[in-house]
């Protein structure tokens, strides 16, 4: 459920930051992140 989320995310941040790469990637980074930590305390 999350992954999905993540990816509608940065489908989304690519359609509204597409002319500025280095703030959609850095947004991605940050959701990436996220989703790691979630998973992380998912199996704990």
């Amino acid at each position: 459920m999350f992954e999905i989320a993540i990816r509608e995310l940065k489908e989304a941040v690519f359609e509204e930051l597409g002319e500025h790469p280095q703030i959609a990637d850095a947004v991605i980074r940050i959701a990436d992140s996220k989703l790691s930590e979630v998973e992380r305390a998912i199996n704990v």
